[in-house]
């Protein structure tokens, strides 16, 4: 699933040579578990340089400051090349840092096109009666409209109400381009949409109302949710045997903990839960085992049939 990123969201009042935003660089850890790769128009990067150049000069012209005022005050200040001192980092390298998978994308001539019809005409998401012709936003829309339908969906995070608005909301709908103006909901998103996040949601929906009656404070509906350090290992017989951690909205708050969820015979599926919390706080023991008839998702073919494909390739191979 990619995540196209809008500059609002990246934008930022520190170098970031001194690190990127805690909660961009937690977003990039936790959707990199989903194996999401971020998606940056180039015109983000861009805007992302300007602002970058822009602290870089603001931070030069107060150490130059500091030092002329220290000399002024008989203050011997060694010679120093402030711009040596004051080095700029650019957004790309940043989120690459976070291990999470980094793509830019310039946009095409089509894209140009569309954008250019869109602003001229004012044609949606455009307002209709907006005062300015500015492709920027636009040029982004028709990038994150063309890499959503490349992809079988995609994530657009901004702010910006060209890229909110309802007016984009049937074209967003029919290229599957979801929307959120924030990495929390993006994560909410991320949760339900990717591969990894559909397939946890189909583990927990089979044991969903076992759950519930063992009196976990859950609602009645499997809400969105948040997932992170997923691992799906198939079992003897193809089951998707998941380790995950959650976070699920409640009336009482977050709720959240660890789950080691699988197979233990045809019919039968066992639930190690550990580290409850809800509303920041230990939900009883903090711990809770659940057995509950049914089958898990398969990922796989059993393991006898495996191990006979793995024969055949070997022997063909030789």
């Amino acid at each position: 699933m990619r995540i196209i990123l809008n500059s609002d969201v990246l934008h930022s009042t520190r170098l970031l040579t001194t690190g990127l935003p805690k909660h961009i660089e937690e977003f990039c850890r936790k959707a990199a578990e989903f194996g999401a790769i971020l998606a940056l128009p180039r015109t983000v990067i861009l805007e992302s340089q300007r602002q970058q150049q822009k602290l870089c000069d603001e931070a030069t012209a107060e150490w130059e400051a500091a030092a002329a005022l220290l000399t002024q005050w008989g203050v011997e200040v060694p010679k120093f090349s402030a711009s040596d001192l004051i080095q700029r980092t650019d957004v790309e390298p940043a989120l690459r840092a976070t291990s999470i998978k980094v793509e830019v994308h310039s946009p095409t001539l089509e894209d140009y096109r569309d954008a250019e019809q869109r602003a001229s005409l004012h044609l949606p998401p455009q307002p209709p009666d907006t005062k300015s012709d500015e492709m920027r936003d636009l040029i982004i829309w028709t990038i994150a409209l063309r890499l959503a339908k490349e992809g079988g969906g995609a994530i657009l995070i901004s702010r910006d109400e060209v890229h909110a608005h309802q007016r984009g909301s049937a074209e967003a709908d029919a290229a599957k381009l979801h929307r959120a103006k924030t990495f929390d909901e993006a994560l909410d998103l991320l949760g339900a949409v990717s591969p990894a996040g559909a397939l946890a949601r189909s583990v927990l929906f089979k044991i969903w109302n076992d759950l519930k009656s063992a009196g976990l404070p859950v609602p009645e509906e499997l809400p969105a949710g948040r997932f992170s350090r997923l691992l799906f290992v198939a079992g003897e017989e193809g089951h998707a045997n998941t380790n995950l951690n959650f976070e699920l909205s409640t009336d009482d708050g977050p709720f959240i903990g660890s789950a080691h969820i699988f197979q233990v015979s045809p019919e039968i599926i066992k639930v190690d839960l550990s580290g409850l919390q809800i509303g920041g706080q230990l939900w009883r023991t903090g711990t809770l085992s659940v057995t509950v008839v049914g089958e898990l998702p398969k990922i796989t073919h059993p393991l006898a049939d495996r191990i006979i494909q793995l024969r055949n390739l070997i022997e063909g191979s030789q």
